[in-house]
């Protein structure tokens, strides 16, 4: 499962107690956009702890001291150097008065009604702050973890296809007409092929969160483990992470209503305001977990 180039970069919406928000400009000696303004943040250098890291950031550049809120937008990129996730997030001051670290020359605070009337740099544009996902640890792992080598691409699309069909079966008795996603693997979306095999991708993740591994069974039937109710509620919330991530890279945005088309859904939300209809559907694909990998000889075990 070989690595892949990948950056990740991160800017913080710092608001005030009278929610004015943090701006800077950079100084032209120093590289980036020196005419416009933006957040203070950058490259996350260290993954071992993203919050640690993108607070430093922020330290460095402004002297303050704040704590993350909300996960505001997220998007992707490709170069020729790689891939680069950039996210923006709330954040709220703590404390401290503003220093500006070198690479910077100016700052303001502007009400929040404000910003879309100043000339923000492009990482920083007001129209993609489109949700308000909590910026808990569970939801920056998951970003974190979308630059996981994926699996073996036999071993994915095996995984994929199983979990597809566990999908259908699972919907079945409430699917409406010829819903795409309901459609048989050699019928479906590349799209929605693609979220299947990121979905495979994760399992290994959410399975070594409860302290699980997984075995290959070749002399003897495979055990089958059963979950506890609260490795379940864990696994589903780290897989409605994983999915808010997923969606938020493919450039889908948060809607009252479900749009295919314009990319929008209601659930690009936090765990604890997913509806519990929504939130059995992320259990019922971590109960179907052992039986999926058991169907190509794969065990779990403690």
């Amino acid at each position: 499962m070989p690595g892949k180039l990948f950056g990740l970069s991160a800017k913080v919406l710092v608001c005030d107690r009278m929610n004015r928000c943090l701006l800077l400009r950079r100084s032209a000696k120093r590289k980036g956009t020196w005419t416009k303004w933006e957040f203070p943040g950058g490259k996350v250098h260290s993954r071992n702890n993203f919050e640690r890291a993108i607070l430093r950031e922020v330290a460095d550049a402004t002297g303050l001291t704040i704590s993350l809120k909300f996960v505001l937008s997220a998007s992707e990129e490709k170069s020729p150097k790689g891939r680069v996730v950039r996210l923006i997030l709330e954040g709220s001051l703590d404390s401290g008065k503003v220093r500006l670290g070198d690479d910077y020359k100016e700052y303001m605070w502007v009400k929040r009604s404000e910003l879309s009337q100043i000339e923000l740099s492009d990482d920083c544009t007001v129209s993609k702050m489109t949700v308000r996902l909590p910026a808990d640890a569970i939801i920056m792992k998951a970003f974190e973890e979308s630059d996981r080598p994926k699996l073996a691409p036999a071993l994915r699309d095996t995984i994929a296809r199983a979990a597809h069909e566990e999908y259908r079966r699972m919907q079945a008795s409430n699917a409406q007409g010829e819903e795409t996603s309901m459609a048989e693997w050699d019928k479906l979306p590349d799209y929605l092929k693609e979220s299947n095999r990121q979905q495979a991708d994760h399992i290994f993740n959410k399975l070594q969160s409860i302290g699980c591994t997984v075995h290959k069974v070749t002399d003897r039937d495979v055990e089958r483990i059963r979950f506890t109710r609260d490795e379940i509620e864990a696994m589903a919330e780290i897989e409605h992470a994983r999915w808010n991530a997923e969606r938020l890279l493919n450039g889908w945005k948060f809607g009252e209503k479900k749009d295919i088309l314009k990319k929008t859904t209601p659930y690009l939300v936090g765990w604890s305001e997913l509806p519990n209809q929504v939130k059995e559907k992320d259990r019922r694909i971590v109960r179907s977990i052992p039986a999926l990998l058991a169907s190509i000889g794969l065990e779990i075990r403690r």
